[in-house]
């Protein structure tokens, strides 16, 4: 008995040097040393657990599925690691996969930090609208950035027609990213005034779009979604001078955007530039549909 107390505390004192291994970024003395753990504790929870978030910060995916799903044999209501289960899954997009332990970390703890967030997000990738929608609701009173939540739920509510709805809740992530502290406004690219400039787009509003959209490109100069959208905008308008320098950018920032060489070429094309527009169009046609 002693020996095997003793044995529990050595693993246990193992196992603490391993995570602050694995805190400091020390990647590969955590995974040795969870290694060696996992092999002499095969019943310890917690080590296959923080081996299979060390081989996710390694970009070990696929490997990391295994330890996880073998801590959660070991302590099934565990919602952290069902959460980041979901993580390694929707992190290679495997949403099908992701939504399952996503649901059950949600449901375990509708507290724990993204996981209701995580959940809603999964199953709006899957098509499935009205059952995203309930998990924004979940995930909402403990969202610490709101603003990303009601823009959730206002693509949900676009996706199931609702536009009234979706309009209100485009506003309402609007006016929370405005008003957040800097640490938890939304990067740029997910600011909700580009979703809104776009729902108002697509809903055929198309100078209604321009307000969102010119905020959001003043902003942040260096989003390539705001300016592609807002040259896409501003081309649809007519505008095709005031389109060319934002598309310009956009393409400067982000050259892997098959669609912002697109749009630029047409706007060289309307400015009578058919070299620009025939470079441009077959960079487009080069990076393929994105």
């Amino acid at each position: 008995m002693l020996a095997v107390i003793l044995f529990t505390a050595l693993a246990a004192t193992a196992l603490d040097r391993a995570i602050a291994d694995l805190d400091a970024g020390r990647l590969d003395q955590a995974e040795t040393a969870l290694r060696d753990i996992v092999q002499r504790a095969p019943g310890s929870a917690p080590a296959h657990y923080h081996l299979g978030i060390t081989l996710f910060r390694k970009g070990q995916l696929q490997a990391a599925v295994a330890p996880l799903s073998r801590a959660l044999q070991l302590a099934p209501r565990d919602a952290q690691a069902w959460k980041a289960l979901g993580v390694v899954y929707a992190s290679q997009s495997l949403f099908e996969l992701a939504a399952e332990p996503f649901g059950n970390a949600c449901r375990l703890d509708p507290r724990l930090p993204d996981a209701c967030y995580y959940l809603a997000r999964s199953l709006y990738a899957l098509n499935r609208f009205e059952p995203a929608l309930d998990a924004y609701r979940k995930a909402l009173p403990v969202e610490a950035a709101p603003a990303r939540v009601y823009a959730g739920i206002a693509q949900a509510s676009e996706a199931l027609g609702r536009t009234a709805d979706a309009e209100r809740y485009f506003r309402l992530a609007e006016e929370h990213n405005a008003k957040a502290p800097a640490a938890r406004k939304l990067r740029a690219n997910d600011d909700p005034r580009i979703a809104h400039g776009l729902f108002l787009f697509r809903q055929g509003r198309t100078h209604d779009a321009l307000a969102p959209l010119e905020s959001v490109a003043a902003d942040y100069p260096n989003s390539a979604k705001a300016r592609l959208q807002l040259g896409r905008v501003l081309y649809q308008l007519n505008r095709i001078e005031a389109a060319l320098p934002h598309l310009q950018k956009a393409v400067e920032l982000d050259s892997s955007s098959a669609a912002a060489h697109l749009l630029l070429a047409r706007v060289y094309f309307r400015l009578g530039r058919p070299g620009d527009a025939r470079r441009h169009t077959a960079i487009a046609e080069r990076l393929g549909p994105e």
